[in-house]
């Protein structure tokens, strides 16, 4: 019997909405499941609405109690993991009990 299990690791990363932000250490969450990459809302910069699109209209999150979070736009963020960087589109929501999440992306 092979039984697989969701595993989620925290790593140390560093976020930059864009060359013109500030480098941003923060703990970051890898959802090893099938998640996307999500980030709380008081985490970005000032002024990142400028640079948020509009999240698809089909884009439900549940956080892990099942509780639909709402979300507000998308933005993208630099990663900085380890030395490499990494540009990925990130959903935003007002509340999550971690500053960020690395989906199925990362």
């Amino acid at each position: 019997m092979l039984v697989l299990r969701k595993r989620n690791f925290v790593v140390s990363a560093a976020l930059r909405l864009s060359s013109d932000h500030p480098v941003y250490q923060t703990p970051c969450v890898v959802d090893t499941g099938a998640g996307p990459s999500v980030v709380r809302e008081d985490v970005l910069p000032p002024g990142w609405k400028q640079q948020a699109r509009r999240a698809p209209r089909s884009t439900d999150v549940c956080d892990a109690s099942g509780q639909l979070l709402k979300v507000k736009s998308q933005v993208g963020l630099s990663v900085f993991v380890d030395g490499a960087s990494m540009l990925f589109q990130s959903l935003v929501v007002k509340a999550l009990s971690v500053p960020v999440i690395l989906g199925m992306d990362f």
